[in-house]
């Protein structure tokens, strides 16, 4: 390719490779890439909260244990996705209003 910034010549062509070989790449990728290391932390305890859970469902410790688990991991999850519980919003609501006086 022929590019010039002064003039512009060249320049649709560069933005219609990057574009098509940005497409290329990201249609090629079968996971999501993860980039934050705060993210990958999450994922990762997220993950051990489900195989706890599993587990204890298959030692028969009580549903309840593992449903606490399956909690923590929605939770850990949430951090990444950006989710907002129940808890957080009430949270907010009394830290910031006057409510019940």
């Amino acid at each position: 390719y022929k590019i010039s910034a002064k003039d512009g010549d060249g320049v649709p062509e560069l933005e219609a490779a990057l574009a098509d070989f940005i497409s290329n790449k990201a249609a090629s990728v079968e996971a999501p890439v993860i980039t934050r290391a705060r993210h990958r932390a999450r994922l990762v305890d997220g993950l051990a909260c489900l195989i706890a859970a599993r587990d204890a469902l298959e030692l028969c410790t009580g549903p309840e244990l593992a449903a606490e688990d399956v909690r923590l991991a929605i939770r850990h999850l949430g951090a990444v996705v950006g989710s907002v519980g129940v808890e957080d919003v009430l949270g907010a609501v009394f830290s910031q209003f006057c409510i019940g006086k």
